[in-house]
């Protein structure tokens, strides 16, 4: 950090040795704080320099729902949980799916399956209820009794559509008649150019 020549301000340059734990909060390495040894549980100052408990209401949540699963690829998947202390919801890191299990999206919540079971599944999808609807799957007449179970079920947020603001009469009118102002103006101007 230097102090400018000009009076009253900071100018603050990237430090490539920003680290979590040194005492200082760097903005290089997008420290919300830093209380050196004392960043971790029962503090304000989670262990990756993050504000938690009443001091981070203002983190967002990287993930919708506790407990999610979302496939990181073919064989890993990830979970949505609290694991950094902050009361945000992220995901884990990926984990690997066990052998001859790959992880599927296909019925809204990723989970790890054989590949056999895969098609083996009906699905139904629940009303909303406070801001989630479930899934509920159950195992199709000739299904392998092997994959009964997985029976992946999920909640699912509830996708949010605003109603488009109605224009109230009066403001089409106003509307209309604004256009109708404008056009008389640029006519008239039209018939006094002509006429020169």
């Amino acid at each position: 950090m230097q102090v400018s020549s000009l009076p009253n301000v900071l100018q603050v340059n990237s430090n490539a040795n920003a680290t979590c734990g040194n005492g200082v909060v760097e903005g290089s390495n997008d420290e919300e704080c830093d209380n050196g040894s004392d960043n971790g549980a029962g503090n304000a100052c989670s262990g990756n320099c993050t504000l938690q408990g009443d001091f981070g209401n203002e983190c967002s949540n990287g993930c919708p729902i506790s407990s999610l699963g979302v496939c990181s690829s073919a064989s890993g998947i990830q979970f949505c949980g609290n694991y950094d202390g902050d009361p945000c919801l992220e995901l884990s890191g990926p984990l690997n799916c066990a052998g001859g299990t790959a992880c599927t999206e296909s019925y809204g919540d990723a989970l790890c399956m054989p590949e056999m079971c895969s098609d083996d599944f009906q699905c139904s999808v629940s009303e909303c209820v406070d801001g989630y609807k479930t899934r509920t799957c159950n195992l199709v007449s000739g299904g392998n009794p092997a994959c009964s179970v997985y029976q992946p079920s999920s909640q699912i947020p509830c996708a949010t559509v605003e109603d488009p603001t109605q224009i109230p009469f009066f403001g089409w009118v106003n509307g209309i008649v604004t256009l109708m102002l404008l056009a008389g103006i640029y006519g008239r101007r039209i018939i006094k150019k002509s006429k020169e």
